[in-house]
């Protein structure tokens, strides 16, 4: 993470840990944390949520499925992002257009579906096929 252009100022919360991304984040008012935790997301959660009352609005979570939603809302941090993950779900636009979300984040396949979401929209790539990420996610 980093704000401004001061080299002294990083931090890679790759390898930080939480107490340090958290004085980083109180350090930096005008940041946001954007989180991608792909297990246990529900208990990560809680535990940051927990540790930082003061930082709950700055922290956006990515969310994958509609099973997630409800459980991420409840833990009362800011807007999730709804990241469809070459979802097969045919219901993801009535979903995403029907939820409260901070943006969706789409594959390259979904590009003709842009205009359709009532929210802001990323579009991501991955180097690996569709058939390889399927087989790590399962």
């Amino acid at each position: 993470m980093r704000a401004g252009h001061d080299p002294l100022d990083r931090l890679d919360p790759r390898e930080a840990w939480l107490s340090q991304v958290l004085t980083w984040l109180r350090r930096h008012p005008n940041t946001r944390l954007f989180i991608d935790m792909k297990t246990d997301k529900v208990s990560g959660l809680k535990l940051i949520a927990a540790e930082a009352p003061d930082l709950r609005r700055r922290l956006t979570l990515f969310v994958y499925s509609k099973s997630q939603y409800s459980a991420v809302r409840a833990i009362g941090l800011s807007l999730p992002i709804y990241a469809l993950f070459h979802n097969e779900d045919a219901d993801w636009l009535t979903f995403a257009n029907g939820h409260a979300f901070a943006g969706v984040a789409l594959p390259p396949e979904l590009i003709g579906q842009l205009s359709k979401v009532r929210h802001p929209v990323i579009v991501y790539t991955t180097t690996l096929s569709k058939r390889h990420m399927s087989t790590r996610i399962a």
